[in-house]
């Protein structure tokens, strides 16, 4: 198995707050429940493949393919998205991009994408008072 380059990327996400069920976004798909033992690699997953090989962060985000796409016609809310993301050149471009997109959506959020070895601790949900500690 060949190791690809890590690539690291600053992303904006946005969330416009109309959930959207998981099971109906996937049976939208039409490709049944179960994945396929062995899944073909398919144009898109080729070209990612291919991005990510060569570590460019230009690449990547150009190889990035969303096959909710179609689905999304079809599922009340999802035509607006359940979410989305946006790829930044670096962090000052995601954090300029941020504030004006809070001017239309409630949930905003900078984030970096997280690198071999790297892992993330969520220590308190949002909207939720801090807990103390027991005794």
């Amino acid at each position: 198995m060949k190791t690809l380059s890590p690539v690291s990327l600053w992303l904006v996400l946005v969330a416009p707050g109309e959930p959207v069920s998981t099971a109906e976004a996937y049976a939208a798909l039409g490709r049944g429940s179960a994945p396929s033992s062995s899944p073909a690699v398919t144009p898109p997953v080729q070209r990612m493949l291919s991005a990510l090989e060569s570590g460019e962060r230009e690449a990547v985000a150009e190889a990035v393919h969303n096959d909710f796409d179609e689905a999304g016609l079809t599922l009340p809310g999802l035509e607006a998205g359940s979410a989305a993301f946006g790829i930044a050149r670096d962090l000052g471009e995601a954090r300029a991009a941020a504030e004006r997109l809070k001017e239309e959506w409630d949930w905003v959020k900078v984030v970096r994408t997280l690198s071999v070895g790297e892992s993330m601790v969520i220590s308190e949900m949002e909207g939720e008072a801090p807990r103390e500690a027991g005794p």
